[in-house]
């Protein structure tokens, strides 16, 4: 209990410095070309039986044009809701530490930690649409890596590459409900996913090419090799063959992305993965609308499956099939600024062995996002 208080002071310390330095600082960022910014996530959960408010996310970030074709940037978030079990780690994660190059034809060589823009479709605020991130992104994309990336167009714009080098992402945890119901003791379902800082490097590379007019279809590639320690956790969940020792551990994907005059989108995924005896798979497909009123209410719908092919269907939750839908409607608060509010039903569905009960771990939350 102790650990716990004083673990929850320094971090309540560090967060009030933080935004301290920000109003301390904001006179002098104009001067010197340092620009300083964040946004907080606020929630209404609506779950039966656990409505609750939740200050669930708050980002701090700076910027800094080391000359004109030079930029470093660096972003924490901090997850309050992580307090409430500090064992399991620190609410603060580093979300982006990075130098970026832009050379002469636009093209950014990027070095240090940030998102990995070298696979599949990177789910940033522009890309995923939702403020969760969805279980195929989990599994896949979601996650930051440190390394070396240079990704761009070609001249005419129409050819969009990306090549890196990074640590490998190894396999690992996420949960289909909210990483804030896992903190709560609150029902999740565990699945696999690319999660952490990899003791070895990994390569990908992606490229995306105009197959209609205002919609790109990309394909992505990443190969590495696994630990002894990445086999281990695969075993450790059924997700293994007996006596499994490959280290293989390639992915791959396909993915489109459109956006239609009338303001109809559209975003598909398909992602494949061998990792050692494992064979497994994600994809999604969503359709919105954004209208052309910059205050107008945005619609959007997506479904995402994930299927693997383990030895057995156990009691693992790993071993599960497991199947998500996501609605959200968004309505912007602010013309021009980054003020919107944020209605999102996630219906999280999985597929266990029998005689093993479904999981109530659906999720219905109202967010207010605001940047500063």
């Amino acid at each position: 209990m102790y650990y716990r208080r004083s673990s929850l002071l320094i971090s309540m310390f560090l967060l009030i410095a933080g935004v301290a330095g920000l109003a301390l600082m904001s006179q002098a960022q104009a001067a010197d070309g340092l620009e300083l910014h964040g946004w907080v996530a606020n929630r209404f959960y609506g779950e039966p039986g656990s409505a609750h408010f939740q200050a669930e996310r708050i980002s701090l970030y700076a910027s800094k044009d080391i000359d004109e074709n030079l930029k470093a940037y660096i972003e924490y978030y901090y997850h309050n809701w992580a307090n409430l079990k500090t064992d399991k780690g620190s609410p603060w994660m580093l979300e982006s530490a990075y130098v970026n190059f832009t050379d002469k034809k636009g093209n950014q060589l990027r070095i240090g930690k940030g998102r990995v823009f070298c696979f599949g479709l990177v789910p940033t605020y522009g890309n995923r649409k939702h403020s969760e991130y969805g279980l195929v992104a989990e599994t896949f994309t979601q996650e930051r890596s440190v390394g070396l990336q240079y990704f761009g167009s070609t001249a005419d714009k129409k050819l969009d590459f990306g090549i890196a080098l990074l640590n490998a992402l190894p396999p690992s945890t996420r949960f289909s409900g909210t990483d804030q119901a896992f903190f709560r003791d609150e029902p999740v379902v565990a699945h696999l996913a690319d999660k952490g800082d990899g003791k070895n490097l990994a390569g990908s590379a992606r490229i995306a090419v105009p197959v209609m007019v205002g919609g790109k279809l990309g394909l992505s590639y990443r190969t590495g090799k696994l630990t002894k320690a990445d086999l281990t956790f695969l075993g450790s969940k059924d997700l293994l063959d007996k006596g499994a020792h490959s280290d293989t551990n390639n992915q791959w994907g396909a993915d489109f992305n459109y956006k239609h005059k009338s303001g109809v989108v559209a975003q598909a995924e398909y992602y494949g993965a061998k990792m050692s005896s494992l064979d497994f798979n994600g994809w999604d497909a969503l359709l919105g609308y954004e209208p052309a009123d910059p205050m107008g209410v945005k619609y959007y719908a997506r479904y995402g499956k994930l299927d693997l092919d383990p030895p057995a269907v156990t009691s693992s939750s790993y071993t599960w099939d497991q199947d998500q839908w996501i609605v959200s409607l968004v309505k912007p608060l602010r013309k021009g600024k980054p003020v919107w509010l944020q209605v999102e039903w996630i219906s999280n569905n999985e597929a266990p062995p029998s005689g093993t009960s479904k999981v109530d771990n659906d999720v219905f939350f109202v967010e207010l996002f605001t940047g500063f």
